[in-house]
């Protein structure tokens, strides 16, 4: 059974269950929207509408997907001190300073596009205000 918020990862089920559409060519993976319509899933799109002010705030509205990037998110989303980095230099310190010493490199290939999709974000809802 599909319910709302599901994600769905075949064009199949999403074209024909769900919105017909959806075209062959386009992502295999969806959400189903309370709409009951299947939307593109985006993994780098926060999930809430609440202004985004630093990124800390960023990590609370993100989805995490299970891979890297995700379990990135999940670990340190709830860091008081996430909340004062401002630039990649910054968290590449702050890994250094809180990750095993034999996860550092895995760690900040997981927090990279983390980072990337933060300031895609920023730079994106700078220009539409």
């Amino acid at each position: 059974m599909v319910t709302s918020g599901m994600r769905i990862h075949s064009v199949f089920w999403a074209r024909n269950l769900c919105n017909p559409k959806i075209s062959i060519g386009e992502t295999n993976s969806f959400v189903l929207a309370s709409d009951g319509l299947a939307k593109p899933f985006t993994a780098h799109e926060p999930q809430g509408e609440r202004p985004v002010k630093n990124f800390r705030d960023y990590l609370t509205t993100r989805r995490s997907g299970n891979n890297p990037a995700g379990q990135f998110t999940r670990q340190v989303r709830n860091d008081p001190e996430i909340e004062k980095i401002e630039s990649w230099p910054e968290l590449r310190a702050y890994i250094y300073r809180k990750a095993h010493a034999d996860k550092i490199n895995a760690t900040i290939t997981a927090a990279e596009p983390v980072w990337k999709g933060y300031r895609a974000y920023v730079l994106k809802h700078r220009r539409t205000q």
